[in-house]
């Protein structure tokens, strides 16, 4: 599930959220499921991919907490201490397949650009909240800058610089115009200077944080001479859940919980006997199993 609310657009918007802030919600976001929940945030990936420092990654968990836009929680299971996060997109849940008051899809756009990278704060804001307007957009000149200019709390000069900047990037298409009274108009219009020509898979991301959530916190219990494969069994056990309870909400939103249960209790059974402690994902599903039946019995 790869989409922003547009009303969460709007929250972003209203909390003034800096550069950093905007690169870490626009990179999570790919990777939540239904609920919104991100269940596999790891420091160093975030990093790597948004350039940040250690503690700029810090600085913004925290920062985007306070603003009630997250909230995170790093969990600790008996003996597993998680070395990521579990985030939680604020009021951006799509569990309800509601999708009528607008989203914005993430995936479908490259934030990785370097057009886009170069943008200021305010300049990204403005370029995703225009995302909503499918078919364009105007409006009276006066009225353009009356309006946004409280929205985004700041001077008219500093919006002319927004627009002047994504014209000149070819982010936004940008014109005036005389209506028949005489009167300004602006006209701005999407473009596809930085639309994503493949889309991934929703699911696939999903597993994908999945598996990172597993090599994250169990890499030492991992078959590495069959990695590959033993991700790939374990995320399926997530589909069968979702194939046989797919009308539970609670069994949807905990799924990767018990998932971690499953894999802590193959690890603790193995720890009673002698030898080496392996991951399989015949043994986790044991355990998925009951778990799970003991939820819905």
């Amino acid at each position: 599930m790869y989409k922003l609310k547009n009303s969460y657009i709007d929250n972003i918007i209203k909390s003034h959220c800096s550069n950093a802030e905007i690169d870490f919600i626009l990179n999570i976001a790919e990777y939540q499921d239904e609920f919104g929940v991100v269940h596999s945030v790891y420091y160093k990936n975030i990093c790597e991919k948004c350039n940040f420092s250690y503690q700029t990654f810090y600085n913004v968990l925290n920062s985007l907490y306070e603003k009630g836009l997250i909230n995170y929680q790093k969990n600790h299971l008996d003996d597993l201490k998680r070395k990521d996060f579990t985030i939680t997109i604020n009021n951006n849940d799509f569990s309800d397949d509601d999708f009528s008051k607008g989203y914005l899809n993430v995936a479908s756009l490259n934030f990785k650009s370097d057009k886009f990278k170069k943008l200021k704060a305010g300049e990204k804001l403005l370029f995703l909240y225009m995302q909503r307007f499918t078919q364009g957009w105007h409006l009276l000149l006066d009225n353009f800058y009356d309006r946004f200019c409280n929205l985004f709390d700041v001077s008219r000069k500093t919006m002319q610089i927004y627009l002047h900047t994504l014209k000149k990037l070819k982010l936004l298409g940008v014109g005036h115009k005389r209506n028949k009274n005489y009167n300004y108009e602006i006209c701005i219009k999407k473009t596809k200077t930085i639309i994503n020509k493949v889309v991934p898979n929703e699911k696939d991301r999903f597993k994908e944080n999945v598996k990172q959530l597993i090599m994250c916190n169990f890499s030492k219990y991992v078959p590495w001479n069959n990695k590959e494969k033993f991700l790939n069994d374990i995320t399926s056990l997530l589909d069968r859940l979702m194939n046989r309870c797919c009308k539970n909400n609670i069994l949807r939103r905990l799924r990767v919980d018990y998932l971690i249960d499953a894999m802590c209790k193959s690890i603790d059974v193995q720890q009673n006997e002698n030898g080496v402690i392996r991951l399989n994902a015949a043994h986790t599903n044991t355990f998925f199993t009951q778990i799970v039946n003991s939820t819905i019995y």
